[in-house]
């Protein structure tokens, strides 16, 4: 319950009394000095053919925050935080268990993201900081992905049909996921926030991970 106070009063402290999300989203903040943290790569579909149509980046696009940002994309900081975890990858993979060449061999890796530019990003801040400047422009990492239809490395809705139905309705109503009702309402005698309006445990949620 404390560490939760602590994560509520985080929450507080990011929106104003009309309890609307004031945040400022300057892209020039969030993503300058990035340079230098990917490796150069080229995106292709699973059978080494183009790269396909990312419906969530097309969604994502459509979602304009303050600022000049849209949703849905890598930071500098998250940029960072997954070349820093490519050193990490680097000292145990390949400097303590020799299991990987220090320089980059296709045959011995296999690179897969899902279909949205801020994981491919991510897979490839974590190759670079495996690797460095191993990785030639002229001779860029392919990084594979699936069609939107076709993935399954998350929860798809495009996928599966009755996942989709499912989905839809508790986006509709979170109410409906069991314990989520009860725990909506403390939540909301906590913030202070009268039970006649409706708070969005997801969003809280999220908002509450990136604080950390």
């Amino acid at each position: 319950m404390v560490r939760l106070t602590a994560d509520i009063n985080k929450f507080l402290s990011f929106t104003l009394s009309s309890r609307k999300f004031k945040q400022v989203w300057d892209k020039e903040t969030l993503f300058s000095g990035g340079e230098g943290l990917l490796a150069h790569y080229v995106v292709k579909g699973l059978d080494g053919g183009a790269m396909p149509e990312s419906r969530l980046d097309a969604v994502y696009r459509e979602v304009l925050f303050k600022g000049g940002t849209f949703a849905g994309q890598l930071t500098t900081k998250g940029k960072q935080q997954m070349h820093a975890l490519g050193g990490v990858y680097k000292k145990y993979y390949i400097d303590t268990l020799q299991f990987l060449d220090p320089k980059f061999t296709p045959e011995h890796i296999y690179i897969r993201s899902t279909n949205v530019n801020r994981t491919i990003e991510s897979a490839a801040c974590v190759l670079a900081g495996m690797f460095g400047n191993h990785i030639k422009k002229k001779d860029p990492v392919s990084i594979l992905v699936a069609s939107s239809t076709d993935e399954i490395l998350y929860p798809n809705a495009y996928f599966c049909n009755r996942f989709a139905a499912i989905n839809k309705n508790l986006w509709n109503d979170n109410d409906t996921m069991p314990g989520m009702r009860h725990s909506r309402r403390q939540l909301q005698d906590m913030l202070g926030i009268p039970q006649n309006e409706r708070l969005d445990i997801v969003k809280l949620r999220d908002v509450l991970a990136c604080q950390k």
